[in-house]
């Protein structure tokens, strides 16, 4: 875990179906969902399980496919299983995705700015049953929801 310029950078193993990859993620405590890179994906053998409408900054509509993963956040942080992701391309090359509220509401963050620290402990290794968390990807037909880089999900398609 680390700041860089005031931003939260968290070091994740994204797991997959038949491999591992490491994704630097950026914490943004204003993004619904959590980001990743397609990239990342693809090298843990993910494949989708839905397509997300995603309704851009422009208001231009995007589809985006949604994937479910592991994430490994470290020794002492914990793992997070059966993680919703949509699989996204950010433009800022500094990180791989973006680590959002449907996960960020499954773990303690704590910030310290006068000091520059921060630390993050996952409370709820899987997701509740059923799926409580008011931004989990919902189904087709959900209300759009923000994503903090721009994006709006309209609505999510089961494969």
């Amino acid at each position: 875990m680390q700041l860089d310029h005031g931003r939260m950078i968290l070091a994740a193993r994204v797991l997959g179906p038949t491999g591992a990859a490491y994704a630097r993620l950026r914490v943004d405590t204003g993004d619904d969902l959590t980001l990743v890179s397609p990239t990342v994906l693809l090298a843990t053998g993910a494949t989708p399980i839905a397509i997300a409408d995603i309704v851009g900054i422009d208001g231009l509509p995007v589809q985006a496919p949604v994937y479910v993963v592991d994430l490994d956040l470290g020794p002492g942080l914990g793992l997070l299983q059966q993680v919703r992701v949509v699989g996204y391309p950010l433009s800022d090359t500094r990180w791989d995705g973006l680590f959002g509220d449907n996960l960020l509401d499954r773990c303690l963050l704590t910030r310290d700015g006068p000091s520059g620290t921060w630390s993050l402990q996952v409370v709820e290794a899987t997701p509740p049953t059923p799926p409580t968390h008011r931004r989990l990807l919902a189904a087709a037909g959900a209300a759009a929801v923000l994503i903090g880089s721009g994006l709006a999900l309209a609505a999510v398609r089961t494969l």
